[in-house]
């Protein structure tokens, strides 16, 4: 039996969009004019986009019409931090900021809802017009079996990944691009989180290893990841595995429209 179109009260998924050039807003952009040809409408479902900008991204205000005609947008421009270190700051240190930040808007911004919050960066296209609706199926069939969830995505392990085995520097971890419960942040609060060397998504396996939620977390199988140890892409122009939903790792702007015009066109 289907537990998700067993649900009555309408629910929420929020996709978060985080950028910081004009490059990533473009893709977006792209993303907001076809989102009705490569997303079906969920059941009892409310969509919200939040635009996530880091502090010196390019203005994005005309993408809060654009993407306001598929579910309600918001924008939040990202404060810019202090660090501590000298010099630039590396990219993990900027994403955990945004990263923070962006959930301390869903705990602001929205009240509490069923549903899961969806980090989607620029890289990722969507193979199956279906995504949104399995991703739900998925999130609420893994809650009603383990009553809890916690983190949905796909698992980065030695056995997909074997430049894990010869590097230990990276543990097992479920990639950023990923379904999060909008109260992730508490698993987050009082860790080292933002002094870490880890990404955010490595660091939020690691913690919850280590405090005995990992059953909460469902390894799922509906993405395609086509990123290496180093994320550089790997098969980039590759038909899609129909047994995916979506990929992750489209790099390059010409494998973006490649897996965008195929979907469109299907």
């Amino acid at each position: 039996m289907n537990i998700y179109n067993k649900m009555v009260n309408p629910h929420r998924n929020i996709i978060i969009l985080p950028f910081w050039c004009q490059a990533e807003l473009d893709r977006f952009e792209q993303l907001s004019i076809h989102w009705s040809q490569i997303t079906q409408t969920v059941p009892n479902t409310e969509v919200c986009f939040l635009l996530l900008a880091r502090w010196d991204a390019p203005d994005a205000t005309h993408l809060i019409r654009t993407f306001g005609h598929h579910g309600e947008t918001k924008l939040h421009r990202c404060r810019k931090p202090k660090f501590n270190s000298r010099g630039r700051p590396s990219r993990h240190r900027v994403v955990k900021h945004m990263f923070v930040q962006a959930f301390a808007c869903v705990e602001t911004l929205y009240s509490d809802f069923k549903g899961f919050v969806f980090w989607m960066e620029h890289d990722v296209m969507f193979t199956d017009e279906n995504w949104l609706n399995l991703l739900n199926e998925h999130w609420f069939s893994f809650r009603e079996d383990t009553e809890r969830i916690i983190l949905m995505g796909h698992y980065v392990n030695k056995k997909n990944m074997p430049a894990l085995k010869a590097n230990s520097a990276i543990p097992e971890h479920i990639n950023g691009v990923a379904c999060y419960s909008p109260s992730i942040l508490k698993y987050l609060r009082d860790t080292d989180l933002m002094s870490s060397h880890l990404s955010f998504d490595v660091y939020l396996s690691t913690v919850l290893k280590d405090t005995d939620c990992w059953k909460y977390v469902s390894c799922s199988d509906l993405w395609e990841h086509r990123l290496d140890y180093y994320c550089k892409p790997v098969n980039e122009f590759s038909k899609p595995d129909p047994t995916k939903v979506l990929i992750h790792g489209c790099k390059s702007e010409e494998s973006f429209l490649f897996h965008l015009q195929n979907q469109i066109q299907k």
